[in-house]
């Protein structure tokens, strides 16, 4: 009896038993194979959720805005909605780096819909 058939396979089975890996040598190559395709897929995440240069300092606007928006006269507080509004749609293909800077934005913004100034309300609604 062939050493493959008296394991159950197939005869010639153990050449590709042998190329895929089951012995001690094979296993170690295979656990390596799967560490680099994890850490390939690892850092390809992490290039789709951090942003190039340009939207980064976008990013970092968006980050400051909330600071100065509530503690800023009226005509800053428009200039900062419009680089608002400008930053926003540069930053939509990496929305797990937006969507915590615009999770913070809210209160400030909720809160300018009481504003006494109705440009500034109407600006923050829209």
């Amino acid at each position: 009896v062939a050493p493959a058939e008296a394991r159950g396979g197939e005869p010639g089975g153990g050449e590709e038993a042998a190329a895929e890996g089951e012995g001690p040598e094979g296993q170690e190559e295979a656990a390596a194979r799967r560490e680099a395709e994890v850490r390939e897929e690892e850092e390809e995440e992490e290039r789709r959720n951090k942003p190039p240069m340009a939207p980064a300092l976008a990013l970092r606007v968006v980050q400051k805005v909330e600071m100065l928006l509530l503690c800023s006269p009226p005509s800053v507080a428009h200039v900062l909605l419009d680089a608002l509004a400008a930053a926003i749609p540069l930053l939509q293909p990496w929305p797990r780096a937006l969507l915590p800077a615009l999770h913070k934005l809210w209160a400030p913004l909720v809160s300018l819909f009481d504003s006494p100034e109705l440009a500034l309300a109407a600006a923050a609604m829209g």
